[in-house]
């Protein structure tokens, strides 16, 4: 596991400190009162697309088979690889934000949060990835992400939506944001099984 996740920091260790770099940047240009985290998501789909498409596949299944590694540990590897890089996209900007007097501290179920967001990203975009390759993924984020921008108003402003936050309104902010933590990180580990099991019964 450990011989894994260093091939995967050393053999990717440019882009991710070029994506950081560009991701705080943007931070910084975006900040009203403090670093929003909201890019976080968005930088770990992107990477996760810019990380994949890099890989040659057939060599990195050829290396894979020859080493005493289980495909179970392979998968493991890979999700911890990205998870840790979004929890730098996390932590960082979390840690200015409490460092700067003038910015506006994040707190600790804000942080849980965007990291169950960001496991729930990095899961169903290797489930996806193994049954319908990188192209078709590409596409169905990009749909995803326009479809947020463009309905979720519209959704939010619905019957629906609004009732449920009737509902949620005597909660408070930290209760929901733990609430909806928990929630991610379930479908998180549901969606880790399923990729497993398809990528036991996978030819490399």
């Amino acid at each position: 596991m450990r011989a894994l996740l260093n091939k995967e920091f050393i053999v990717n260790r440019k882009t991710q400190l070029l994506s950081l770099l560009i991701y705080l940047i943007i931070s910084f240009l975006l900040n009203e009162g403090g670093l929003s985290l909201w890019m976080a998501p968005v930088f770990t789909i992107k990477r996760l697309d810019i990380h994949e498409r890099s890989d040659e596949k057939n060599e990195s299944w050829q290396l894979i088979n020859s080493l005493p590694v289980s495909r179970t540990q392979v998968l493991q590897s890979k999700f911890l690889f990205n998870f840790i890089t979004s929890c730098v996209y996390i932590l960082i900007p979390a840690l200015i934000n409490y460092l700067v007097p003038s910015f506006e501290t994040t707190s600790l179920s804000t942080i849980l949060l965007y990291l169950s967001l960001c496991a729930v990203l990095i899961t169903v975009y290797h489930l996806l990835y193994l049954l319908f390759g990188p192209k078709v993924v590409g596409v169905v984020f990009i749909l995803l992400f326009g479809f947020i921008i463009g309905a979720g108003p519209a959704i939010l402003e619905s019957s629906l939506a609004q009732n449920i936050l009737t509902s949620l309104s005597s909660r408070s902010a930290t209760s929901i944001q733990l609430l909806v933590s928990a929630i991610l990180l379930a479908i998180s580990a549901g969606v880790f099984s399923i990729t497993l099991s398809r990528f036991k019964k996978m030819d490399l």
